[in-house]
């Protein structure tokens, strides 16, 4: 969905600059590229792990395939957001494991929908869902500073700000599972900390357990990759993935998230970045706590 967010002639991403992504570019265009392509796409590739005997593993950030409307709605009511149209997605040819053993080709006609994504329900209702978070006071400033080094022309008065220091979107997609994902084809959702995913011992064989993976391939160590396969990637994928390269195994935290005071993260980061970021920052983690203590109940 990332290059059917950014750069497909549905693109819904709002900030003015096209420097948003694509290595090397900063004028990308991918008319072919709609959200339809992408989805089915999506499709064949579950399909091909399924008949390979494997558990198809998608991962992607909520707010890339989110109904803009339903954006609109919930950012503050003192920004202004262009609503763009919803790209239409319709559910084709679900393989069975998705659809709950169900035949029918298109269950998922864009009036039917009830989610708050673009995504075809009978696609979202069939699948284990893994909802990650981080605390506010991490990632709203993390995004930041990785958007300012990998050239991206970010601000904090920029249409796609709220979007990206919310919190909101994850907690609409547990809502919608909790309220409507009921009956054989339901699965429950699991909902996940990062700061748990990184720091409690344990934590990743029980979650694998619990999806059937095998533990035998979970990676606690990697080699850093080397320079020569960054090259080529641009600034901003090497600012966003420069932790994971340079580090060969799990770097665990120095505190827990629930030991962060807040209000003193909050003066930091106007120490770092100055009163006006500093204030936006602060604003939307107070904004995003809310939702991220939802999430941790």
């Amino acid at each position: 969905m990332y290059n059917a967010f950014f750069f497909g002639p549905e693109g819904l991403q709002c900030r003015s600059s096209g420097s948003d992504a694509a290595p090397q570019s900063a004028e990308v265009a991918m008319p072919g590229e709609t959200y339809q392509v992408a989805f089915d796409r999506l499709l064949e590739a579950v399909a091909s792990a399924e008949k390979q005997g494997k558990i198809p593993f998608l991962k992607e950030h909520v707010f890339f395939f989110m109904d803009p409307k339903v954006v609109a709605q919930n950012i503050p009511s003192d920004v202004a957001r262009t609503v763009k149209a919803c790209p239409v997605v319709v559910d084709r040819n679900v393989p069975s494991s998705i659809s709950g053993g169900s035949t029918e080709s298109s269950t998922s006609s864009p009036a039917a929908r009830t989610n708050p994504t673009l995504l075809p329900d009978s696609f979202l209702i069939g699948m284990t869902p893994l909802i990650l978070f981080r605390h506010p006071a991490l990632m709203i400033p993390s995004f930041y500073r990785a958007a300012q080094k990998g050239k991206m022309e970010v601000s904090v008065h920029d249409e796609e700000w709220p979007v990206n220091a919310s919190l909101r979107w994850p907690r609409l997609v547990y809502d919608w599972y909790a309220s409507n994902a009921t009956g054989e084809s339901a699965r429950s959702v699991i909902v996940i900390d990062s700061d748990d995913l990184i720091n409690s011992p344990g934590f990743t064989s029980h979650l694998s357990a619990s999806l059937g993976f095998d533990e035998q391939h979970l990676q606690t160590s990697w080699e850093q990759k080397p320079e020569a396969f960054r090259a080529d990637k641009g600034d901003l994928v090497n600012s966003f993935k420069s932790a994971i390269w340079d580090s060969t195994g799990i770097i665990r935290s120095k505190r827990r998230d629930y030991e962060i005071d807040v209000a003193a993260e909050q003066e930091k980061l106007r120490e770092e970045f100055g009163e006006e970021v500093g204030n936006s920052m602060a604003r939307y983690i107070d904004l995003a706590m809310e939702d991220y203590h939802y999430l941790r109940e």
